[in-house]
C-alpha cells in the first residue's frame, strides 16, 4: 500500500475513504499482533 501513496498516487488516491480487509490462511492459530499492525497503520502513511 505504500507505493500507491508514495509512487502510484492516482491508484492510491483513488483508495480514499475505502475500506480494507485483512484475510490470513495458515496452519497455526498464532496470529501475531504485529502482522494486523502493519495493516491498520498503513492509510496513517
Amino acid at each position: 500500500m505504500s507505493d500507491l501513496i508514495r509512487i502510484h498516487k492516482e491508484t492510491g488516491r483513488k483508495l480514499r475513504s475505502k475500506n480494507i480487509a485483512v484475510l490470513s490462511s495458515s496452519n497455526s492459530d498464532d496470529l501475531k499482533k504485529d502482522f494486523i499492525e502493519l495493516f491498520k497503520l498503513s492509510p496513517e502513511c
